[in-house]
């Protein structure tokens, strides 16, 4: 009799239990999506690697530095010489984004970086811990 209740005291809590943690899963998946768009001047451009650039940006008389990259989803970041000479060097971004899984909606995701010529583009330092590190060479 004992082992009769002990045995559907332990199924009722993994039932409840496996429904609590569906709960929770459906939630998050349906919380929504904040839209990221962003248009930023900036000063300085440095290229750590693939898909990984920092930008300078002066605000308020101090220089603050923003990583630009994309972590994963396959979209490159592009680099796009259009910014005439003597004009202000932008960046822009626009993605979906949300807290449980990240980017989506990838196909109308972009970071574009508008500089003035190639020159623009500073070396910077990267890092792959016991794999090495070092400095990426300017691009003329």
């Amino acid at each position: 009799m004992q082992r009769n209740i002990l045995r559907t005291f332990l199924i009722y809590s993994v039932y409840t239990l496996i429904i609590i943690i569906s709960s929770i899963l459906v939630y998050k998946t349906l919380q929504g999506s904040a839209l990221i768009e962003n248009k930023i001047n900036f000063q300085g451009l440095w290229f750590h690697d693939k898909n990984i650039y920092s930008i300078s940006i002066k605000q308020d008389n101090k220089l603050a530095f923003k990583r630009i990259r994309y972590k994963g989803g396959g979209l490159k970041i592009e680099v796009i010489m259009d910014v005439p000479i003597g004009e202000q060097k932008w960046f822009e971004e626009r993605y979906w984004w949300n807290e449980w899984y990240g980017y989506k909606n990838l196909k109308n995701s972009f970071k574009r970086i508008h500089i003035t010529s190639e020159g623009d583009i500073q070396r910077a330092g990267w890092n792959y811990g016991k794999f090495g590190n070092g400095t990426t060479k300017c691009i003329q």
